[in-house]
């Protein structure tokens, strides 16, 4: 194709924009560099060494729609434009950032890794733990606000602050609870509930957030359990995981749902979100104790949590598992899914000496037809 003037490569495809990442553990970065209003975004792209980069937040996020796109332009040292066709949700996060004045150094999945070039993107997933590790903050975008959710923010720290007089929290956690029953009764019996004018519609709010896809997503657990430190982002509002965690941890298992009428609501819809949740600040806790856990523990933990690509399941989990897991096992997208999974359990058989992964195996016909699989 021809350029529509000198140094612009608007009219190539996107991959025209991506040098080749030749040293390991390169990675790129973006800069936002204008989008006021509703008008498209620009950014540009920066090749460094993770290991001697400028500070950076990564985000977290959902893909959404792969149907529904928007162009973003950018540009790098190889041209001065190109435009991305990018998801309408990340999109809305940049238009957010951009509104924010949160423009520089981000590190961007669907932007900074050249989706279309499979060996980089096995390479780059080979170390996404440390470069959310290395993150000044992973920025966690829900989404924004809706009509069933917009206070909920102000709910969940009004919550955690109501509740600290009877609080008690596990020394090796930041954010796990130990008297979750002693929370809830002390809160209605202090009256706090209606100081506050806290109804019922006001905490379904709360819980009305773990409804958002993101709870879902097998890459959150590590994107979160690695990071420093997590802000969640509601629309232009946020608040810290921990914060959130233990609003959520009072809400469904303080006692508080029932007194309020909301517990049967609460359970029926938000439970495995929780329990999703949970698991996340449980990992978390052993990361920051450096702790690793077994490939298959974790495989069988994240076995409610969903990936768009079923090879996920395994490669999203790899930068958090033990290291005699880890040795031979390298992400590679041109690898047929069934040949991973088979992979994945001949590496727990020798390394442990155990069929502990023939406990966890179900029968299927969907899977069997879908991966050529044995069992």
């Amino acid at each position: 194709m021809q350029h529509t003037k000198a140094g612009s490569c608007e009219s190539l495809l996107p991959s025209s924009i991506y040098d080749s990442l030749e040293k390991d553990r390169t990675i790129r970065l973006l800069t936002l560099t204008s989008g006021s209003g509703d008008a498209a975004h620009a950014c540009t792209l920066e090749t460094v060494l993770l290991d001697d980069c400028p500070p950076y937040d990564a985000l977290s996020y959902v893909w959404g729609n792969a149907t529904e796109r928007e162009p973003l332009l950018c540009s790098s040292k190889l041209c001065s434009g190109s435009r991305l066709m990018i998801t309408q949700n990340l999109y809305s996060v940049l238009l957010q950032f951009s509104h924010d004045g949160r423009t520089d150094h981000l590190w961007v999945d669907a932007v900074c890794i050249n989706q279309e070039d499979l060996g980089e993107r096995s390479q780059q997933v080979s170390f996404m733990g440390d470069i959310y590790a290395r993150a000044r903050c992973t920025l966690v975008w829900l989404g924004p606000p809706s009509d069933y959710d917009y206070q909920a923010c102000e709910v969940a720290e009004w919550l955690v602050n109501a509740a600290r007089p009877f609080s008690e929290v596990e020394e090796t956690s930041a954010c796990l609870l130990l008297n979750l029953s002693a929370i809830g009764v002390g809160l209605v019996e202090s009256g706090s509930l209606e100081k506050y004018d806290t109804d019922k519609t006001k905490l379904i709010q709360l819980g009305q957030l773990l409804t958002r896809p993101w709870f879902q997503r097998v890459w959150i657990i590590q994107e979160v359990a690695k990071a420093k430190e997590v802000k969640m982002l509601h629309g232009n509002r946020s608040i810290s995981f921990r914060t959130f965690f233990m609003a959520i941890q009072i809400l469904v298992d303080s006692g508080l749902g029932v007194f309020c009428g909301i517990d049967t609501d609460m359970h029926a819809a938000h439970r495995s979100a929780f329990d999703n949740v949970a698991w996340l600040a449980i990992i978390q806790q052993r990361i920051a104790m450096k702790r690793k856990d077994a490939l298959f523990r974790l495989i069988n933990v994240a076995r409610s949590f969903e990936s768009t690509d079923p090879r996920d399941k395994s490669y999203g989990l790899l930068g958090m598992a033990s290291s005699s897991d880890t040795l031979k096992m390298e992400p590679n997208y041109s690898q047929a899914p069934y040949e991973l999974f088979r992979d994945v359990a001949i590496t727990d058989v020798i390394h442990h000496r155990q069929l502990r992964m023939l406990s966890s195996a179900s029968y299927r016909d969907s899977c069997r037809s879908s991966y050529d699989l044995p069992s």
